[in-house]
């Protein structure tokens, strides 16, 4: 065999090596990734996937019962979304990282990239990663959230003013006392047919 068939060998090997190990870890889907989507409320665009706490998983079933009536009660409505919202975003316990933000779903759409920015460089900021599925931080877990106040209020937003958008306060239990926001005022707005949080204080 001459130098350049040697030389030929020598690359083809290397490139098919490399394309080896590309495919073994580059494409590797880490945990968290491919949570599979057990419940959709296709309408409206709601999601649920099976890495949810069974809180979650409860009052997701309350929004579908709620939703599937030919006339919504949207007070009721309103209260299920702040309470899946609270129960996902400050539920730190099934973050795989600190990118994975929970209740994005439930924002209004024009500040949903803001409150992820902001989530991710702040309370998400210091979720140790678990990629490996051995972290032994201590994170919160929400086991409740209760309606303390619901009242109508006008909104303005965008340009754009809600006269019936909805204030709701409420009170957040933890398993167990991590130092974690206790209390919240939430204000969902009218986007379509949904209800999406527009401020939260």
């Amino acid at each position: 065999m001459n130098k350049k068939t040697i030389l030929g060998i020598l690359i083809l090997i290397l490139v098919s090596l490399l394309v080896l190990v590309v495919v073994k870890f580059g494409f590797q889907q880490e945990p968290g990734e491919d949570n599979k989507i057990i419940n959709s409320i296709e309408e409206y665009g709601y999601i649920l996937e099976d890495n949810e706490s069974t809180l979650h998983k409860e009052l997701f079933n309350e929004l579908v019962n709620i939703l599937e009536k030919e006339e919504i009660d949207e007070e009721e409505y309103a209260k299920t979304v702040v309470k899946l919202f609270i129960s996902d975003f400050y539920n730190f316990k099934n973050k795989v990282t600190k990118n994975d933000v929970g209740g994005l779903q439930f924002i209004h759409s024009s500040i949903v990239e803001n409150v992820e920015y902001n989530a991710k460089n702040t309370i998400y900021k210091y979720i140790e990663n678990n990629i490996d599925g051995k972290r032994t931080q201590s994170l919160p877990e929400v086991i409740g959230v209760d309606i303390i106040d619901t009242k109508q209020v006008e909104f303005e937003y965008n340009d754009t003013e809600d006269k019936e958008a909805y204030e709701i306060k409420v009170n957040i239990k933890y398993s167990e006392e991590l130092g974690y926001q206790k209390d919240a005022t939430l204000i969902l707005v009218h986007e379509g047919k949904k209800l999406s949080i527009a401020e939260l204080n």
